[in-house]
């Protein structure tokens, strides 16, 4: 496979389900490759839209261990329909499912720069285009408590999200949403690297923002679902070719 190929026609399915597990595995496989998979820890999820279940990948293992067979199916009260065992976690997720009918994937990480961002208080300022896409689209939440285990915390997190696109979650990591996993997992990498720029440019002086009218011009532009696909894509292209295992798993 080379770049030059599309990755749609190798792993398209005629079945809206199975295209959806085999991009949920691919985003797992992304996120891992663009410095976002934390040992076991985070969590990716995906829904068709208006489902009241959910999948995700099995607890205990690593997003780069991430395979079709162990995709679990998993209820709003983190019942496994599958028969497998998933994070308790998970609430958030379906907490976020259960309010947002447009939430369609839910990306949940502990990236370095996002984390070191949001432990300042600080809000995302939108210093790049790349950034633009969450601009006024992204909120900070600041109660951490820990670990989420219960639906009180979880309908908080869900809360703070409200109708945006990211959420900065203080002594934590981020949430990213969207209508599809192309959508969230593209978002993930787009917060973290625009989090890398804002310390590093808040390191060196006073950042210069983007006016509200170009950072809208490039949030248009850069949240269309052409872009997205052809940088979900790009992206699938490298791990397919750099992991084998998963050609053959998603094939």
């Amino acid at each position: 496979m080379t770049g030059a190929v599309p990755l749609r026609p190798h792993f398209r399915s005629n079945s809206a389900l199975e295209q959806m597990r085999r991009e949920l595995v691919l985003a797992f496989h992304i996120l891992n490759r663009e410095g976002q998979g934390n040992e076991v820890a985070g969590h990716v999820t995906a829904r068709l839209p208006g489902a009241q279940t959910f999948w995700t990948n099995r607890f205990r293992l690593g997003f780069d261990e991430a395979n079709l067979a162990d995709l679990q199916e998993v209820d709003f009260d983190i019942n496994v329909k599958t028969g497998g065992e998933v994070n308790q976690a998970l609430l958030f997720h379906a907490a976020i499912y259960e309010a947002r009918p447009d939430v369609n994937a839910v990306v949940h990480t502990h990236p370095r720069n996002a984390v070191a961002l949001a432990s300042l208080g600080q809000p995302l300022l939108p210093l790049d285009q790349q950034a633009a896409i969450f601009f006024e689209n992204i909120a900070n939440y600041n109660d951490h408590e820990g670990v989420v285990l219960g639906k009180d915390e979880a309908r908080e997190i869900s809360k703070a999200l409200g109708n945006c696109r990211g959420l900065l979650m203080t002594n934590h990591g981020v949430v990213v949403t969207g209508k599809s996993v192309r959508e969230a997992t593209v978002g993930a990498i787009v917060l973290e690297i625009a989090c890398e720029i804002q310390l590093k440019a808040m390191s060196a002086g006073k950042p210069v923002q983007l006016s509200a009218e170009s950072a809208n011009h490039a949030k248009a532009f850069l949240s269309q679902d052409e872009h997205i696909d052809m940088r979900f894509e790009y992206w699938s292209r490298r791990v397919l070719a750099e992991n084998p295992h998963v050609a053959m798993d998603i094939a």
